[in-house]
C-alpha cells in the first residue's frame, strides 16, 4: 500500500513537471490553418491533473484549489521569459478542464482512466491489443503531417508520467500487468518515433524494432520490469522505445542518408 501510494505521489509530481515544462515551449502551430491548440493543452492537462489530484487526495476542494493554484503559478512563471507570456485565456482552458473534470466525478475518472489506459478501448481487443495500439498511434502520426517532432516529444514527456499513473490504478481494477492497459505501448512507440523525418520505411523499421524489444524483451529491457504497479509497466516500454530510437539514430549516423518518403 506504501508503495503504491508512493508511485501516485511521484508520478503525480513528474506530471505537473512535465507541465510546466511544456508551459514554456513557445507554441507551434501544428495545422495549416490560423488555430491555436493551447487549449488543447491546456485544458486536457488540466483535465487529468485535477483527476491525478482527486484520486490521490480524496478530496474534491483540495483538487479543485491545488490544481487552479498551479495554473495561476504558471501562467505567473511565464512572465519571467521573454519567449511567453501569461494570458488570461489559457487560465480559462485551464478552468474548463478542471470544471469538467470536477463535473464527472470518481465514477468518470474511472472511465477515463479505462479509456487512457486502453488507448480508447483498443486494449480490450483479445488478440495482440499492444501490437495493435503501437502499429495504430504510428498511423495516425503518420497521417497527421503537420504534427512535429516538438509535438511527439510533448506527447511522450507527459504520457510517462500519466501512464504510470493510470496503469497502477488500472493495476488495482484488473490484476498484475493487464493485457488491456496499451498505454505503455503507445508511449514506447512515440519515443521510438521521436526525431525520425517522415518515411514509410523508416516508421516501419521503429515499429519492428519496439515491438521486438517489447515482446521479447532482452535482459537490459526485462531489468525494468522489476519495480512493481505502473512504474514497472511502463519503464520496459519506455526503455524499449529508446532502445529502438538510439539504433535507427546509429544506422542513419553510419548511412548519413535518410529515406526518401
Amino acid at each position: 500500500m506504501v508503495r503504491k501510494e508512493l508511485q501516485y505521489r511521484l508520478s503525480l509530481i513528474l506530471y505537473i513537471g512535465a507541465i510546466f515544462i511544456l508551459g514554456f515551449i513557445p507554441e507551434v502551430k501544428v495545422l495549416p490553418i490560423h488555430f491555436d491548440l493551447s487549449f488543447l493543452f491546456h485544458g486536457v492537462g488540466f483535465f487529468y491533473l485535477y483527476l491525478m489530484l482527486y484520486n490521490t487526495t480524496r478530496s474534491k476542494l483540495k483538487a479543485l484549489i491545488l490544481s487552479l493554484l498551479f495554473g495561476v503559478l504558471l501562467e505567473a512563471a511565464q512572465t519571467q521569459f521573454p519567449e511567453r507570456q501569461a494570458d488570461i485565456t489559457d487560465i480559462f482552458y485551464d478552468l474548463v478542464g478542471i470544471l469538467v473534470a470536477f463535473i464527472i466525478g470518481g465514477r468518470g475518472k474511472e472511465l477515463v482512466f479505462k479509456l487512457t489506459g486502453t488507448f480508447m478501448g483498443i486494449g480490450y481487443i483479445p488478440v495482440g491489443p499492444g501490437t495493435i495500439s503501437s502499429l495504430i498511434f504510428v498511423i495516425l502520426y503518420y497521417l497527421a503531417s503537420g504534427f512535429g517532432t516538438i509535438n511527439l516529444l510533448e506527447i511522450s514527456l507527459v504520457l510517462i508520467p500519466l501512464g504510470i499513473y493510470i496503469s497502477g490504478y488500472l493495476e488495482e481494477l484488473w490484476g498484475e500487468d493487464p493485457r488491456k492497459v496499451v498505454i505503455d505501448e503507445v508511449c514506447g512507440m512515440a519515443i521510438a518515433l521521436l526525431f525520425l523525418k517522415r518515411s514509410l520505411l523508416l516508421f516501419a523499421l521503429a515499429f519492428i524494432l519496439f515491438r521486438f524489444f517489447d515482446i521479447y524483451k532482452p535482459r537490459f529491457i526485462k531489468i525494468f520490469e522489476k519495480p512493481k504497479g505502473g512504474m514497472g509497466i511502463m519503464l520496459d516500454d519506455v526503455a524499449a522505445g529508446l532502445f529502438s530510437l538510439a539504433i535507427i539514430q546509429i544506422l542513419l549516423f553510419l548511412l548519413h542518408t535518410v529515406p526518401p518518403v
